[in-house]
């Protein structure tokens, strides 16, 4: 490789001559020198460096505002992100949510189901108590006495006065007539109300008689109506 200086002369050989363009075309140049070419100088370092200050605010900024860009993206990809996280996770809840109630109902119906199987047993089996119970007090000959008492008082007290005729009962209840005075003494006391015992009535029988009418108000009759009425809930169910 040729080595090129920057000088009016070079040494070839042993002797020094000018590489002028006139002796650059001699022969004894061309016989020593196989090729020799003019190269311009470098350029001066300080100027390159100069220009590389100069330029490295506006590289600085293009690489801030690069920056700011790509962290905006970067945000916004987030966000993104983010929000549809939220609405898969509202989506999801909302799903859950509502197999939830609808698993909630199915359970309520089912236990409603089964209660009210259950409460058709119970109903039975209560409408069979609230008869035996009935039957075993409105049925018991031995208290007919006080009962009529009983039921001729609460039927009395929602009669006008003005409508009351009479009444009768059972010699069955009522064998002689010291007990039916005391009996009904505080029924007629202080009222023109007459008490009469009845040879055709049966026990437990008891009829007040209206100035239009009569009314039945039994033992026996009334048992017989409350259990016609159970009977019929009972078939109902």
């Amino acid at each position: 490789m040729s080595r090129l200086f920057k000088a009016e002369q070079i040494t070839l050989g042993s002797e020094r001559k000018s590489i002028g363009m006139t002796n650059l075309a001699s022969p004894d140049s061309e016989s020593n020198v196989s090729e020799i070419a003019c190269v311009p100088a470098r350029p001066d370092n300080g100027a390159q460096l100069a220009e590389l200050k100069r330029q490295l605010p506006e590289l600085a900024h293009s690489h801030a505002e690069q920056t700011r860009a790509f962290e905006e993206l970067e945000r916004a990809a987030y966000q993104r992100g983010v929000d549809k996280g939220i609405e898969t996770g509202i989506a999801r809840a909302e799903y859950g949510h509502a197999q939830q109630l609808d698993a909630l109902a199915a359970g309520i119906d089912s236990a409603l189901a089964v209660f009210g199987e259950r409460l058709l047993g119970i109903e039975a089996i209560a409408l069979d108590v609230a008869q035996a119970a009935l039957r075993k007090t409105l049925g018991d000959s031995d208290r007919y006495a006080a009962l009529v008492v009983q039921t001729a008082r609460h039927h009395v007290a929602q009669i006008a006065a003005g409508s009351l005729i009479g009444m009768r009962v059972s010699a069955e209840d009522f064998p002689t007539s010291a007990e039916l005075s005391e009996a009904f003494a505080a029924i007629t006391r202080n009222t023109k109300l007459a008490v009469e015992v009845d040879p055709q009535l049966t026990a437990g029988s008891c009829v007040i008689d209206l100035t239009l009418g009569r009314l039945d108000v039994s033992l026996p009759r009334q048992l017989a109506q409350i259990d016609h009425t159970l009977d019929g809930l009972r078939a109902d169910d």
